[in-house]
C-alpha cells in the first residue's frame, strides 16, 4: 500500500525538494540585500549628467508655466534644486507618514527631488507648480496632468 502511494505520488515527492531549495535560496537572497548607497549615487552624479538633469528640471519648470498660466515672476534660476539621496522622501505631516518622489520647501524655495526621479519630467514640472505658489493637488495640477495617478 505505501509502494503503491509512493508510486502514486512520485512526481510531487520529487518537487517538494526543489521548492524548499528555491524558498530557501529566496530567503537568503532577500535577507542578504543591501541597500543602494544613494549618498555615493549623489555623489557619482557627472558634470554631464547634472547638466542632463538641469535641462530637464528647465524644460519641467518651463512646462509647468506654460500649463498653469501662473505669472508670479519667479524664474527657474530663483529656485534652489536638490537631490535627495534616497530612493524616496520620507515625510511626516501631522500623524501621516509619506513617501515622496520629490517635495517642495516653500520655506528655502528648494526642491528636493528623490534620486530615482531626478530625470523624471513630471516630478520635476509637479514640484515646479509647488515652487510657482501652487498649494494642495487641485484643478492645475489635473489639467496639467502632473498628478501620480495620471502617469503611466
Amino acid at each position: 500500500m505505501f509502494k503503491e502511494w509512493l508510486n502514486e505520488h512520485k512526481k510531487i515527492l520529487m518537487v517538494i525538494p526543489l521548492l524548499i531549495f528555491v524558498l530557501i535560496f529566496l530567503v537568503y537572497y532577500v535577507t542578504n540585500l543591501e541597500a543602494p548607497d544613494y549618498i555615493k549615487m549623489v555623489n557619482d552624479i557627472t558634470p554631464q549628467e547634472m547638466e542632463q538633469i538641469t535641462e530637464l528640471r528647465r524644460e519641467a519648470f518651463n512646462y509647468a508655466l506654460s500649463c498653469s498660466g501662473i505669472d508670479v515672476g519667479i524664474t527657474f534660476e530663483d529656485i534652489r534644486w536638490f537631490i535627495y539621496p534616497d530612493r524616496e522622501i520620507h515625510f511626516e505631516e501631522g500623524s501621516n507618514y509619506l513617501d515622496l518622489a520629490g517635495w517642495y520647501d516653500r520655506e528655502n524655495n528648494a526642491i528636493w527631488i528623490a534620486y530615482p526621479y531626478r530625470k523624471t519630467r513630471w516630478v520635476n514640472a509637479h514640484e515646479s507648480l509647488h515652487a510657482l505658489g501652487v498649494v494642495g493637488h487641485g484643478s492645475v495640477f489635473t489639467n496639467c496632468r502632473l498628478l501620480a495617478e495620471q502617469q503611466p
